[in-house]
């Protein structure tokens, strides 16, 4: 079984600042491939949505091209519950920007059903997600320079 762990963001704002993320690939618990990067600096695509979707379709492609013949099954990890739900069906995809990464989300899951291999997408809390939450903050560090406000804990 190959498990693959996903993460985007969008920093220093969201929507409007410079998106990543983050892919960790697994077999038998060890890493074996890993890749980040940048999806937008800016602008009204720069969404943390986004970010996710396209960790998501990094994921798939590995799958597609690297996943070996006789690992049939692979399990996506995603702290993201608007993709899940929306790759599930359970919400409704209602925003335009993102409606072109759920159709070309769901036609690499449909590949991938082609050729008997079965893709399972699960929600994990962010707490169990940090690999993939590290390479997409790495890649955000090294490309703007800020640190990430994200996990930041406040003083007391």
């Amino acid at each position: 079984m190959i498990e693959i762990w996903i993460d985007g963001l969008c920093e220093p704002v969201n929507p409007g600042g410079t998106t990543t993320y983050g892919v960790v690939v697994k077999q038998n618990k060890k890493t074996i491939d890993q890749k980040s990067g940048v999806v937008h600096r800016g602008g009204k695509a720069s969404t943390n949505n986004v970010a996710e979707y396209r960790a998501l379709l990094e994921a798939l492609e590995w799958v597609l091209k690297k996943c070996p013949i006789e690992e049939t099954r692979t399990i996506i990890y995603s702290d993201s519950q608007l993709l899940v739900c929306q790759m599930d069906g359970t919400y409704h995809v209602r925003s335009r920007l993102l409606a072109h990464f759920w159709i070309n989300a769901k036609h690499k899951v449909k590949l991938l059903q082609q050729r008997c291999k079965m893709v399972e997408l699960r929600w994990v809390p962010r707490e169990l997600n940090l690999e993939a939450d590290a390479l997409a903050k790495e890649v955000y560090h090294r490309v703007d320079g800020r640190p990430s406000t994200r996990f930041r804990r406040r003083r007391k």
